[in-house]
């Protein structure tokens, strides 16, 4: 994973945290619930959670399968080589079979 990729999923994860927070906060004192209720999670909020990390997990597996998939040869020069090629189209070297 990408370090551009790791510091917006951190910083995605606090701004939702943030959301969380203050709308539990609004709604605390407009008087919509009580304290305990914020401690608790009603049945639709579970529903959401649980939809939320089915599509995480499935999400990480397609990934993790994706980049499975992807991995190429390639020549010590850089150059992506399909594998029915026995040498670099780039650079002219001889590629060794895997």
């Amino acid at each position: 994973m990408k370090t551009f990729e790791k510091y917006f999923l951190f910083l995605f994860a606090i701004v939702v945290l943030l959301g969380i927070f203050f709308y539990n906060t609004w709604s605390y004192r407009c008087g919509h619930c009580t304290a305990s209720s914020l401690l608790s999670i009603s049945a639709p909020a579970l529903v959401l959670f649980i939809c939320n990390l089915l599509a995480g997990i499935a999400l990480l597996l397609f990934r993790r399968r994706n980049n499975h998939h992807q991995k190429k040869r390639s020549c010590r020069c850089g150059a992506v080589l399909s594998e029915a090629w026995s040498y670099c189209p780039s650079c002219g070297q001889s590629v060794e079979q895997r």
